[in-house]
C-alpha cells in the first residue's frame, strides 16, 4: 500500500496552563489564558487561548489588579529614582 491510513489525532488531556496580566498605564489590563490540549501520545492537539476576564467573579479581579499593582511596586523599586 502506498499511503498508511490517517488516524485523526484525539485530545486526551491537558499541556502547559499560562496566564498573562497586563496592568498597562493606558487602562488596558486584562488577563488572558493559554491552554495545550494534547493528544495521547503528547503531541499538541490544539492550543486554546483567549480573555479570562468574562470567566472571573470580582473578587478574583480585584485579587489580579492588587497583585499587578503589587508586582508594579517591587519592579519600580528597581529604578534608579532621577
Amino acid at each position: 500500500m502506498a499511503f498508511e491510513p490517517y488516524i485523526m489525532p484525539v485530545a486526551h488531556h491537558l499541556g502547559d496552563i499560562a496566564f498573562v496580566i497586563t496592568d498597562s498605564l493606558e487602562g488596558e489590563d486584562g488577563v488572558q489564558y493559554e491552554v495545550q490540549v494534547l493528544t495521547e501520545e503528547g503531541g499538541i492537539y490544539n492550543i486554546e487561548r483567549g480573555d479570562l476576564v468574562p470567566h472571573m467573579t470580582a473578587p478574583q479581579i480585584a485579587a489580579i489588579q492588587a497583585f499587578a499593582a503589587s508586582m508594579r511596586s517591587l519592579a519600580q523599586a528597581f529604578i534608579p529614582s532621577a
